[in-house]
């Protein structure tokens, strides 16, 4: 069986790892009560996993994500101007 590299899952990046697991840290920390001390690292690997390789998981944590910071507006990228179309109306 062969799959298109479009269909292939990108490996996540170590700040991807990093921030998931920061996030899932959060989280079971406000469950010490409720889950077994002894099944949290199995939580902790299925939803950090779920964060990482997803499409829902991965963004969540586009959007967890902080904003880039620009310095100044060069620091932008131009995407060229899409050209105006005119609306030539009927008449003489």
């Amino acid at each position: 069986m062969s799959y298109s590299s479009k269909h292939a899952v990108k490996p996540p990046s170590p700040e991807d790892v990093e921030l998931a697991e920061s996030i899932v840290d959060d989280i079971l920390a406000r469950f010490d009560k409720t889950v077994a001390p002894d099944m949290k690292p199995a939580y902790r690997e299925l939803l950090v996993q779920g964060l990482l390789f997803t499409q829902e998981g991965r963004r969540r944590l586009r959007a967890a994500r902080p904003d880039p910071t620009v310095a100044r507006s060069a620091d932008i990228p131009l995407e060229p101007a899409k050209p105006v179309r005119k609306v030539h109306r009927g008449g003489k």
